[in-house]
């Protein structure tokens, strides 16, 4: 099976992207794999592709964009969407999305002819306030719509894309590289000083305002028993941001270093704090469960983890409480990190979500 698989590496080089685990799982079961595999800041170009691959497995949303217009690869083309569109979708279970149908109709409008009933239309009827219609881009949702099913790795995301477009969704689950994912030693709960690590690898997103203000308050109440509150960024092109997020948030350190050995690092740590309203499962918080460590994750992955881990809506009181509870309580935090263990142990490897891959290659009568 011959593959092209288009993806961005948003991270540090030393950290592995969705995109290399993916590719590297799909060469060990065989697959002749070609890597178009961008940085933040390239541009997808068609003639990148090869003309002989049996499909294509594009994970970029602007790449699909693209690819939509030109039926040769469309008909070709899996669409992955990992639910980390923050800027143009918030998951947000308390705003209903379906009037963007609409919306999306009166951008097609003759602006000249129907510019009052259109600004009329979206104030009265749609409820959407100017920045939120702003900040949609609209070219996305026809992307969306143009691929069918879309393949997500969690079913809420799926269902609020479902909910928004009326399209199907195939839920694949992102792969955990249990050789190296394992903790070296048992997981020790300090009682006196806690490490809390906030891996994000986000920097302008407003979804993280919520979080970051109550991990900030909680971090000064806690000073005596905090050792320290990092922020991890995995690129250090965002380091100009550092100093307006330190004044804002004093109690929390801004890292902007990446390391050769996430592992390693994370082990120094007691607690795993994911306050990101747009993302839906982060692949780095699942490597934390597979070492054990204790996490709070908000409530938009709590269809994929249960009890396994701590879901809570960053943007409720009962965060803050949470918060506090798992920095205060060793004995919660020894129960989560035996809860988190279990679970990646039972999760699915790189290479089981690879035969998934090729598995729909294959229904989709593309090989």
């Amino acid at each position: 099976m011959k593959l092209c698989y288009i993806g961005r590496r948003n991270l540090s080089r030393e950290i592995r992207s969705m995109a290399d685990n993916d590719v590297d799982a799909l060469k060990s079961l065989d697959c002749d794999v070609q890597f178009v595999t961008l940085s933040p800041s390239e541009e997808f170009r068609i003639q990148s592709v090869s003309d002989d691959v049996d499909a294509i497995i594009c994970t970029d949303i602007y790449s699909a964009m693209k690819i939509r217009d030109l039926r040769s690869l469309r008909r070709k083309t899996l669409f992955f969407s990992r639910g980390r569109m923050d800027d143009n979708l918030d998951p947000d279970p308390a705003i209903s999305y379906w009037p963007l149908k609409l919306a999306l109709f009166l951008d097609r409008v003759d602006l000249w002819i129907l510019d009052n009933s259109r600004k009329i239309l979206q104030q009265k009827f749609l409820h959407i306030d100017g920045g939120r219609y702003e900040n949609v881009h609209k070219s996305i949702y026809e992307v969306i719509t143009s691929y069918s099913p879309i393949y997500v790795a969690s079913a809420s995301w799926g269902n609020l894309l479902r909910k928004c477009f009326g399209i199907n969704y195939v839920k694949i689950p992102l792969g955990l590289d249990k050789s190296y994912w394992r903790r070296d030693a048992p997981y020790e709960a300090r009682s006196e000083k806690v490490k809390l690590i906030v891996p994000t690898g986000m920097y302008k997103c407003k979804k993280l305002v919520y979080g970051l203000s109550k991990i900030n308050s909680a971090a000064s109440k806690f000073k005596d028993i905090i050792d320290t509150c990092d922020f991890l960024w995995y690129n250090n092109f965002y380091r100009h941001l550092k100093d307006d997020y330190s004044e804002r948030y004093p109690n929390i350190n801004f890292i902007t270093d990446a390391t050769a050995d996430p592992k390693a690092l994370f082990q120094q740590y007691d607690l795993v704090v994911h306050p990101s309203l747009g993302d839906t499962f982060s692949a780095i918080t699942l490597e934390c469960f597979s070492i054990g460590l204790p996490c709070l994750v908000s409530s938009v992955s709590e269809d994929l983890l249960g009890d396994h881990v701590l879901c809570v809506d960053p943007r409720s009181q009962q965060y803050t409480l949470t918060l506090e509870r798992l920095i205060s309580s060793s004995d919660l935090r020894i129960y989560l990190s035996k809860r988190a263990s279990e679970f990646a142990r039972n999760w699915i490897s790189w290479q089981d979500r690879a035969r998934m891959i090729i598995d729909e290659v294959k229904r989709r009568g593309l090989a």
